[in-house]
């Protein structure tokens, strides 16, 4: 999936993967992944406004998103000032407790990450197809500190129901993913995708526990 795809869908306003609410699952189960003044990492982030929520509780943020229109329109949205900088093939937008970085998902590195307590996982992997699904799985556990917790938010529908994205990422798959490195716990499924209201199509949460290293 190339970036001109994603650039396009911000452009036309094709963003029916941006939610006009706070995610529940971020809401009920951040507590379990992290506390207040630590710093949550967002992939993918979009503009999405379970930053702007994380960091109305205390907590610092830090997000990668491609799109310069969606980073942007963020800051606006919540009259955050912010200063943008050049660092290497990305570049910075900070202002307090919060940076951005737009770019390339796969650009990001250790360093970008080394101060964060967890991740949070709602519309990175299952915007992407299976076959760079793996990729950025690896990649994120790369550069992840080995402590970090995990909050992933999935979406589930049957088999050829929906072209995506978002694509359905199914618990056997973030099981291959992620259990040679983590502790996962399964939370129950949420009932009606705010995706068009399509009871078909389903979100359901995971706590990923990084495990103890020998």
């Amino acid at each position: 999936m190339e970036h001109e795809f994603w650039h396009e869908r911000w452009q036309k306003r094709e963003i029916g993967f941006h939610r006009h609410d706070v995610h529940p699952l971020l809401t009920a189960n951040i507590h379990q992944v992290a506390t207040p003044g630590t710093t949550v990492f967002l992939p993918l982030c979009g503009k999405s406004l379970d930053m702007h929520w994380l960091l109305e509780q205390g907590y610092r943020v830090i997000g990668i998103e491609l799109s310069e229109m969606a980073i942007k329109e963020f800051f606006a949205e919540h009259n955050i000032p912010y200063q943008a900088e050049k660092e290497g093939p990305l570049v910075a937008y900070r202002a307090e407790g919060l940076c951005i970085y737009q770019g390339d998902f796969f650009e990001l590195t250790e360093a970008h990450l080394h101060a964060i307590s967890a991740w949070y996982d709602r519309a990175a992997m299952v915007a992407l197809p299976p076959t760079m699904r793996a990729k950025y799985a690896a990649h994120l556990q790369e550069i992840l500190p080995a402590t970090a917790k995990g909050l992933l938010v999935m979406v589930e529908y049957p088999d050829g129901y929906w072209k995506g994205p978002p694509f359905a990422v199914s618990t056997d798959e973030i099981m291959a993913s992620y259990k040679a490195s983590y502790a996962i716990e399964i939370l129950p499924l949420l009932p009606g995708f705010t995706l068009g209201g399509d009871a078909n199509v389903t979100e359901r949460g995971y706590i990923l526990s990084p495990k103890a290293v020998d």
